[in-house]
């Protein structure tokens, strides 16, 4: 794929919990990670910072299509997370 071509692709993340007697984490964040150009630093946002209120009948769904993020980091700050 050529140097800055917009893909326009998503991501869907969902985790299923039907079942599930006890979750082994109740927090997400997840981090949207993209590289611009091949050889140089990648862009990381934070694109979910939440509680998960799931129980064990519940599916957590979050779709990234492009949203805003709520920060962002450099390599270099990411990398102390």
């Amino acid at each position: 794929m050529a140097e800055d071509t917009v893909t326009d692709i998503g991501m869907r993340l969902s985790i299923d919990a039907r079942g599930v007697e006890q979750m082994l984490f109740d927090y997400i964040q997840i981090f949207r990670i993209s590289f611009i150009k091949a050889g140089q630093q990648p862009e990381i946002n934070l694109i979910c910072d939440k509680k998960l209120n799931v129980n064990n009948n519940d599916i957590f769904i979050f779709e990234d299509t492009g949203i805003q993020s709520l920060a962002e980091y450099s390599l270099e700050e990411f990398s102390a997370l």
